[in-house]
């Protein structure tokens, strides 16, 4: 919020208010104020905002054709995210599958895959924000997993999208996303590179303009506040007959359930925060095949 200040009326560029919030919020040697990949990102659209689109902006729905990924490892659940509730709670809309995945040319590790992801039905966001979701977990034969990477991206539609055009692509490295709880820590290279396809849909788009001098801000309702849960990046069980995986993994997940146990449209985060919470209590708890059920904190 400083650095949108700053760069809407103060006249600063992105890089300008990111290096004065970094001097008056940072001490020597600690790093920058504004560190996160796609906050940095979205410091640039305000940017943008304010000198291409002359403080005008346009909410509109997107939707998601398909998810070009190259070295993308076995065992990698991949989820698309967006906002809802007045982008209040962020919800996972879908987790792919393996019946959603073909493969490109081969990779040349032969653990890792070239993969097209395509959801088989439309998958419509509600507005411009959109996340990619990737996680691995590493499976032992005692029936345990943990986390090994973690990795995210958030791009706007809106933003990225070419004067005049209603599509585009976004694409983005591993190395350019962003790791657990807003640092650069991601673990093991789950992919190489990732490209997203997608396009908006016009209909019942809502054009918003900053308020007139005198005129009255429009308000949004205030956030019912939760209780935020750590990630569960630990160990848990794993059910020996649902797949955890869509890459390398020859089992199926039930459907209308997320690869890994999530019954994704419960799934939500609260906005502004890596840590995620539930809810519901209605998630498919992942089982030690004999043992009792164990829910993971996503």
């Amino acid at each position: 919020m400083s650095c949108a200040y700053l760069i809407s009326e103060e006249g600063y560029s992105a890089v300008d208010a990111m290096a004065q919030f970094t001097r008056a919020r940072m001490r020597p040697g600690f790093g920058e104020g504004v560190s996160i990949p796609s906050q940095r990102r979205y410091v640039g659209y305000i940017e943008s905002w304010v000198r291409t689109h002359n403080k005008q902006y346009t909410e509109r729905r997107v939707r998601i054709h398909s998810l070009h990924i190259w070295g993308l490892s076995a065992g990698v659940r991949v989820a698309v995210e967006g906002y809802v509730d007045e982008g209040k709670v962020i919800k996972t809309f879908h987790t792919f599958s393996k019946k959603e995945w073909k493969e490109m040319e081969k990779h040349p590790d032969a653990s890792n895959a070239n993969v097209i992801l395509e959801p088989a039905t439309p998958l419509i966001l509600p507005t411009n924000d959109v996340n990619i979701d990737f996680e691995r977990r590493s499976s032992s034969k005692y029936g345990f997993a943990v986390v090994t990477s973690i990795a995210h991206v958030w791009f706007n539609a809106f933003f990225e999208a070419a004067q005049g055009e209603d599509s585009g692509v976004f694409e983005i490295e591993w190395k350019e996303m962003d790791g657990i709880k807003g640092t650069s820590r991601k673990g093991m290279q789950a992919l190489d590179k990732l490209q997203i396809v997608w396009s908006v849909d016009r209909e019942g788009e809502k054009v918003i303009e900053e308020p007139l001098q005198g005129e009255p801000v429009p308000m949004m309702r205030k956030a019912v506040t939760h209780r935020v849960e750590n990630r569960d990046l630990g160990l848990r069980h794993v059910n020996e007959d649902s797949g955890s995986s869509i890459v390398g993994d020859n089992s199926e997940p039930e459907e209308g359930v997320a690869v890994g146990g999530t019954i994704a449209s419960e799934t939500v985060k609260v906005k502004g925060g890596e840590e995620p919470h539930t809810v519901k209590e209605s998630r498919i708890g992942a089982t030690k095949k004999g043992g009792n059920s164990s829910g993971e904190g996503n």
